[in-house]
């Protein structure tokens, strides 16, 4: 089975009569070893010579997963960077740095000032913060506004 010239890997692919597809691997290198492919799909063997059973699916979706697996072994092995992964990155990173842009965006212009009622109590209390808020957009609500609107911050003023 190893005689294909040019060929790191040989892969064989049998339906069994019970539904279950049996799959040889053989490597030409010692380099290479047939059993981690094997071990994926619960089978297992020597470094050259392994085996498995793939069950409950036909054999050309067997023959796409094992070949898969083959690739994924060996873009690891030989440390290949697939392009198409690298680029997906990227733009995925980019997506998520706006999503998160807008997001902040967003909750700085959903603050809504509530003029605070006046006491009778006229006590003076006085209290000096630290803090420096940054100061959004913000918009005065009517005193007969009572609706609650939802992803809104509401301040109240003293």
């Amino acid at each position: 089975m190893t005689n294909a010239p040019g060929a790191e890997f040989v892969l064989l692919l049998k339906e069994k009569s019970d539904g279950q597809i049996a799959v040889s691997i053989r490597t030409t290198s010692p380099a290479i070893d047939a059993s981690a492919i094997a071990e994926g799909f619960g089978g297992g063997g020597h470094t050259q010579a392994a085996g498995c059973r793939v069950k409950d699916i036909d054999i050309r979706e067997a023959e796409y997963k094992v070949i898969q697996a083959v690739k994924k072994y060996q873009a690891e092995r030989l440390n290949i960077i697939n392009e198409e992964e690298e680029e997906e990155e990227k733009v995925k990173e980019v997506v998520e740095e706006k999503a998160e842009e807008k997001a902040e965006e967003k909750a700085e212009e959903k603050v809504v000032i509530i003029p605070k009622e006046k006491k009778k109590n006229t006590k003076n209390k006085t209290t000096k913060s630290n803090f420096k808020l940054k100061t959004p957009q913000v918009e005065e609500i009517k005193e007969e506004e009572t609706e609650i609107k939802p992803d809104v911050t509401y301040k109240f003023e003293d």
